[in-house]
């Protein structure tokens, strides 16, 4: 009986480690390779950032990226690696298995900071922005790369790096006897006309016991060479929802644009000298043909940029990586 009983306990030993282990076959899931894409030429971070529904900062992050900068060829990770279950999913077991995980290699790298915000003031352009934070323009239009397509508006915000919103702070200064602008402007290394400006002063003429507001200091920002200069044609308003050469119907009411070369998906930064005017808007067309003319840009393109007729003599074009 004894031995009969040894005998069933060690089939019922067998039969619970059986189960055991079908239970923990779920666990057992097979790291694949994250999935990779190899740079073609034209292709810009945006533009794959699109492609697979990332954002730029993220590609960015998944490549141990520190600019904007790619090259042909340069394969780059676009998603996380997958996970294979051999026998189903790992459910609720998977997440402990991570969390232990995470246990054995100590705590978290600390996270970068939420970039934070800055709201745009009346007649707010791109480059004076990013000079009076301090940061590149590319960096703004990585971060905030759909809700840039148009003209800025006052009040709009804008994600910014959380370490520039300090360069947005004011100082109090209050005057003294003796002190004029200029040796104040020189005491916190702003110029003259940011002091004037931030105190909408119209004169030098200064009273001890004023209280200015010291803008924080603007640093230099380095713009990219213009790319091109020259006159525009609008799109007829007759070709509304006729295929672009990318593809994509042609929307009057997107900021878009045309090029011989530039390739698809392309940011280009369009400046109006006669208007004071500027906007972001993408290249999905091949064009002008008349060769005469720098690009054709959509209605409401121009709608931003000020042009009220069929063309503008003179736009300045910059392309932004």
């Amino acid at each position: 009986m004894i031995d009969r009983m040894m005998r069933m306990g060690m089939g019922g030993s067998k039969a619970w480690g059986l189960a055991l282990l079908l239970g923990l076959l779920p666990l057992l899931a097979v790291a694949q390779e994250p999935p990779t894409h190899t740079v073609a030429q034209g292709e810009t971070l945006f533009s794959i950032a699109r492609q697979y529904d990332l954002s730029v900062e993220e590609l960015q992050r998944l490549n141990d990226l520190d600019g904007p900068t790619i090259r042909v060829g340069q394969e780059l990770i676009v998603g996380a690696a997958d996970k294979a279950a051999a026998g189903g999913t790992a459910g609720e077991e998977d997440a402990a298995m991570e969390e232990a995980a995470e246990a054995a290699e100590g705590p978290a790298p600390e996270t970068p900071p939420a970039p934070g915000r800055y709201r745009l003031d009346a007649d707010a352009r791109l480059f004076s922005v990013a000079r009076t934070l301090g940061v590149s323009v590319d960096t703004l239009v990585a971060l905030n790369a759909e809700t840039l397509r148009g003209r800025l508006q006052e009040g709009q915000e804008l994600r910014v790096p959380a370490t520039a919103t300090a360069a947005t702070t004011t100082t109090e200064h209050t005057v003294s006897a003796g002190e004029n602008l200029t040796r104040i402007a020189r005491q916190y290394d702003v110029s003259l006309e940011a002091l004037r400006e931030a105190n909408s002063l119209r004169s030098d003429v200064l009273q001890v016991g004023q209280v200015l507001e010291v803008p924080g200091q603007q640093v230099a920002v380095e713009l990219p060479e213009v790319f091109a200069e020259g006159p525009v044609l609008r799109y007829p308003r007759a070709f509304s929802g006729r295929l672009t050469a990318s593809g994509a119907a042609y929307d009057p009411e997107a900021h878009t644009v045309s090029h011989p070369s530039l390739a698809f998906g392309t940011l280009v930064l369009l400046q109006h000298p006669a208007t004071g005017q500027e906007v972001i808007a993408e290249v999905n067309d091949r064009g002008p043909l008349d060769d005469a003319y720098a690009m054709e840009v959509s209605h409401a393109t121009a709608e931003a940029l000020g042009i009220a007729q069929e063309s503008a003599r003179a736009l300045t074009i910059y392309v932004l990586p």
